[in-house]
């Protein structure tokens, strides 16, 4: 990763900062930007969902990952420039933001001991070896940065951050040990949870984070068992599984250094860096939050390519999105949310369309319509290579018709439909160094919808241009496959 060019001085890193995170793999505590406000509403939202574990609407099950995907105020958490340009400075323009981690120390909680991510994100820390990330290169520099963010005033009783500075240029030994031995295994007996709540838990893959344990009492009766027993059969069967371990090694003690923040504070660091949290001694719980940013080039999730949509941490990443930070999204097979500052739809589906790009939130103050969002320029279309005129792609009037069938078979499934009416307004012209953000509407009217393609410049925010506007109809009609040439042959248009 290269650093970028020069922003506003505003929410900059200086250069001695830059060569902080140069020498130590991490930079910060870093100051709040965001009203106290917001940070009390996020960390109540989060710890109602960890507290209550709160199955996820994209996963299915409870998890802390990814909750920006859901939450408004987490969005614009991290989408705050606060955050990217500081990170622009430190990776360069193109950036992606793959992943998010709730982090809840309640009462009591122990340490978590040394470790470090090399950047393969495989969850090799329960036992797995699924990558989350494939780089472009696998030379020696990272690929991956995080932002770790307070959401309460982080003391040195209530668990706070440690790093060991210079560790992220060392590669260090792990071991696998069994998993109640690992340095991310929370006990499933906190709170004393009677036996039905434990067997509830275990079926819906809510008693240890991350593991699946929903076939853990299978052909057993947990209710026969005496409270030793069913606590000796729980930790043998999470003993059979395995985890690793960072093997003990020596730090400089002036290189080991512990953050105490406030709330709202964040550090940026390489998760290269060797890094741990001390246990939570006091009487209420500390709650964190990081994301994770890869460079755009870098594949996210690779087993998606094949078929494959189950991660290191054993969820169903099927509907998972990344969101372009910044910049421009150079790996063409990563799965990104386009919508500008909102929130993953809990009803998210696979693209039907190449240049349909990535279905909105719908709006619950307009019923019936339905937005779609992609962004393209010359180099993201190689198909349409023979509608270029003078080096930019003109795009053909018959795509808005495959691009409206293909939205009008999401909206209402193989039902019968036919275009009844095409109008054209103002060609899109691609060019190959200026991106253009592409919306497609549909309004669903009576025995109908109504379609409008429009465009805007990729960056900043210029006006929506109308390009194409078409007019849908139920009838008797079969709906050809996107693409096809019954689409060809078969519209009927007004223009």
């Amino acid at each position: 990763m290269r650093a970028g060019g020069q922003h506003p001085w505003e929410f900059i890193l200086s250069e001695q900062q830059q060569r902080d995170f140069e020498r130590d793999g991490f930079v910060g505590p870093l100051p709040r930007f965001l009203p106290i406000d917001e940070i009390d509403a996020l960390r109540r939202e989060l710890d109602d969902l960890v507290s209550n574990r709160r199955s996820h609407p994209l996963y299915g099950r409870f998890s802390v990952r990814d909750w920006h995907l859901v939450s408004p105020l987490a969005m614009r958490l991290f989408t705050h420039p606060a955050i990217v340009r500081r990170l622009q400075q430190l990776a360069g323009e193109d950036l992606l933001l793959w992943r998010s981690k709730v982090f809840h120390k309640a009462p009591g909680d122990g340490e978590i001991g040394w470790h470090q991510e090399w950047g393969w994100f495989n969850g090799e820390e329960i036992g797995n070896d699924r990558p989350g990330l494939v780089p472009t290169s696998v030379g020696g520099d990272w690929w991956n940065l995080t932002v770790w963010v307070a959401l309460d005033d982080i003391t040195p009783e209530n668990g706070p951050l440690r790093f060991v500075r210079g560790s992220q240029k060392t590669r260090f030994p792990i071991r696998m040990v069994p998993m109640v031995d690992s340095a991310f295994f929370q006990d499933p007996f906190i709170g004393d949870p009677d036996v039905a709540t434990l067997v509830e838990r275990a079926r819906d893959n809510r008693l240890v984070l991350d593991i699946d344990t929903s076939r853990m009492f299978d052909g057993i009766d947990a209710h026969l068992l005496s409270r030793d027993a069913l606590k000796t059969y729980v930790r043998n069967w999470l003993s059979s599984l395995q985890a690793a371990i960072t093997l003990p090694f020596d730090a400089p003690a002036e290189d080991v250094v512990t953050l105490t923040m406030k709330k709202g504070d964040f550090v940026i660091f390489t998760e290269r860096t060797m890094h741990a949290s001390l246990p939570n001694d006091t009487t209420r719980s500390r709650i964190a939050i990081d994301c994770r940013v890869t460079t755009s080039d870098t594949l996210v999730y690779p087993g998606r390519l094949r078929d494959d949509f189950i991660d290191g941490s054993n969820l169903d990443i099927t509907r998972h999105r990344c969101v372009l930070l910044s910049g421009r999204k150079l790996n063409r097979a990563n799965a990104c949310l386009h919508e500008e500052g909102g929130a993953l739809p809990a009803g998210l589906a696979p693209r039907a369309h190449g240049l349909l790009g990535e279905r909105l939130l719908d709006r619950a103050d307009a019923p019936g319509l339905h937005c779609w969002e992609n962004r393209l320029d010359a180099r993201t279309v190689p198909f349409l290579g023979d509608h270029k005129v003078l080096g930019s792609v003109l795009i053909p009037g018959v795509t808005y018709v495959e691009m409206a069938l293909a939205a009008a078979g999401e909206v209402l499934g193989r039902r019968p439909v036919s275009v009844e009416q095409v109008e054209y307004h103002h060609g899109l012209v691609l060019q190959e160094d200026a991106a253009r953000r592409i919306q497609l509407s549909l309004q669903r009217e009576g025995e109908g919808a109504a379609v409008r393609v429009h465009s805007r410049p990729a960056e900043g925010a210029g006006p929506w241009q109308l390009h194409a506007s078409l007019r849908l109809r139920l009838d008797v009609m079969a709906l050809p496959e996107p693409g096809s040439d019954a689409v060809r042959a078969g519209r009927r248009s007004a223009v």
